[in-house]
């Protein structure tokens, strides 16, 4: 048997993951705090090239491995989390779609950097959404993720803007601290 012959029979006998295409979209149950209590193992290992996925996505070539989650919003913004990952070397992708597998538009695109995690915002509580996650270089990886719901931010808003108070003759006296985590 020839090369090619072996990597034809290699093919045939591969089985992509359920979550290889949109439609098996495998579904991500929402932490409801930051604390990641539940996540969903994966991998890209036997996932094929999607040649249909559209051009003009921002997950660079289009012509990637990718596998595919779901989740129906429970906040306006989520953090998409990534651990366990067997292969540190490589870049993780994903995009945000909104809309039914046949006819899905681009939200956000991200790329999960160490740490590997990013916020989604703009969701709409109750919608369902799917992300694809591609890797770099279209690496067989298995990794976990996860959604975690980050705290509402009480400043968020002009309209309740925290007031920062003036220190006379340049004296520290007092100050505010803040954090964005959660923030639209």
């Amino acid at each position: 048997v020839n090369a090619t012959e072996r990597n034809s029979i290699k093919n045939k006998c591969t089985t992509p993951p359920a979550n290889d295409e949109c439609s098996g979209a495998i579904d991500i149950p929402i932490n409801s705090t930051l604390e990641v209590i539940t996540s969903v193992s994966a991998t890209t290992v036997d996932a094929t090239i999607n040649s249909s996925f559209p051009s003009n996505s921002c997950v660079g070539n289009q012509y990637q491995k990718d596998v595919w989650f779901s989740f129906t919003a429970t906040a306006k913004r989520h953090i998409i989390n990534f651990d366990d990952i067997s292969f540190q070397n490589t870049n993780i992708y994903f995009t945000v779609h909104s809309g039914s597998c046949a006819n899905l538009e681009i939200m956000q695109c991200g790329q999960a950097n160490i740490p590997l995690m990013s916020v989604i915002s703009g969701l709409v509580v109750g919608v369902n959404y799917k992300i694809r996650v591609v890797v770099e270089n279209n690496v067989p990886l298995t990794f976990n993720i996860s959604l975690t719901t980050p705290a509402a931010v009480p400043n968020d808003n002009c309209n309740t803007a925290i007031l920062i108070p003036v220190n006379p003759n340049m004296e520290y006296i007092s100050s505010i601290s803040g954090d964005i985590q959660g923030a639209s």
